[in-house]
């Protein structure tokens, strides 16, 4: 466990945050925004630009939960080269410390690579104490990674639920856990701690981005740092009795925001390696019936997936009749067994046509159905 202080000065402006905090997590060296063909996300590039904007706006502290070095079950771009997945680490070591990171949790994958504390991209939340910041907010940071886990020459322990407040005459700080034990044991562990806020890692089990329990304030991650965590902080109502209100939201890492120079150039000569991904193409099989009134409306959305995916799928299409004995039928009638048999024929000797050609003939046949 490791604690940080951080004293920043009050904005003169009660509207605007006293202080920002800035999170990520589970980014697992994924470098280049995701390949989702309607909205890609995520970035190292875009991601420095965003938090160069923050920093322009006012005192903002930049922290990391762990998980962001390649491998691991939630790597989805590893395609199994140890040689690949060690550069992608790399890489993302050296664009974390391009954009200052102030303080990190190891997780086991960098466990694994960060042997002495030089490897690492920023201070590591693990043991000591000491300030990064001065002015007149002060928050610290404690870190707390998977029970048992060897980080250079220490043990990280789970802390004890019992435990109360772990630092005696500390009520003053904002005091902020990045926690690597999952959204729910963190919730049921530091739930009980003296702790003002809490940034989740390692893993979660909603959708949600910030909750409280008690007076506590938890914070997701987003997986691969595709949307960046932001965290303003700012006095409370006095009416309240808490001394601030934390504000979460997503800041979305999307194709408007351009690209950091200097991240962009540290990737720039990799670029051919770290675009060769391990997907494959999809096969997907579409089973219809012409005359189902669910079939009909699920077709267009069917045919535009297919179109805006491109060759990253390739949809089969299939009808659903009945056999018996030399005989077949349809759920919905003969019209629907013949319509079948056309739709069938068109699939089988123009494929390259065939959507097209479904939404035409479902054009022409409204009026004769």
């Amino acid at each position: 466990m490791v604690m940080m202080v951080a004293h920043v000065h009050a904005a003169e402006i009660e509207s605007k945050p006293l202080f920002t905090i800035l999170y990520t997590a589970e980014s697992h060296a994924a470098l280049l925004p995701c390949d989702c063909p309607l909205q890609p996300l995520g970035g190292v590039a875009r991601r420095a630009t965003i938090i160069k904007r923050f920093r322009e706006r006012g005192p903002a502290l930049l922290i990391d939960g762990g998980g962001w070095a390649a491998g691991g079950i939630y790597d989805e771009d590893s395609d199994g080269e140890a040689g690949r997945d060690a550069l992608r680490t790399r890489l993302m070591r050296d664009a974390m410390r391009i954009m200052k990171y102030d303080a990190i949790v190891l997780g086991p994958e960098e466990a694994k690579f960060v042997k002495t504390l030089s490897d690492a991209p920023a201070e590591v939340l693990a043991k000591d104490s000491k300030s990064v910041k001065s002015a007149a907010i002060e928050i610290a940071l404690h870190g707390w990674s998977e029970p048992g886990l060897g980080l250079l020459g220490w043990t990280v322990e789970t802390p004890a639920a019992s435990s109360q407040q772990p630092f005696p005459g500390m009520q003053s700080p904002i005091q902020c856990y990045i926690s690597r034990l999952g959204e729910q044991k963190s919730e049921s562990i530091l739930g009980g701690w003296w702790a003002d806020l809490v940034f989740i890692a390692g893993r979660k089990n909603t959708q949600r981005t910030d909750w409280r329990v008690a007076s506590r304030e938890f914070v997701n991650f987003d997986y691969q740092a595709r949307n960046l965590i932001v965290v303003d902080v700012f006095k409370a109502n006095v009416n309240t009795g808490a001394r601030y209100e934390f504000r979460a939201r997503l800041e979305p890492l999307g194709k408007d925001i351009p690209d950091d120079p200097e991240i962009a150039a540290l990737l720039a000569p990799h670029r051919e390696a770290l675009a060769k991904k391990g997907k494959k193409r999809i096969d997907i099989e579409y089973w219809m019936m012409p005359e189902c009134p669910g079939c009909k409306l699920a077709r267009p959305e069917v045919q535009a997936l297919a179109q805006e995916l491109g060759e990253r799928v390739h949809l089969v299409p299939h009808w659903l009749v009945d056999r018996h004995g030399a005989e077949l039928s349809s759920l919905h009638g003969e019209n629907e067994l013949n319509e079948a048999r056309i739709q069938a024929l068109v699939a089988k000797y123009y494929p390259e046509k065939f959507w097209d050609w479904l939404a035409w003939r479902a054009e022409q046949r409204v009026g004769t159905q």
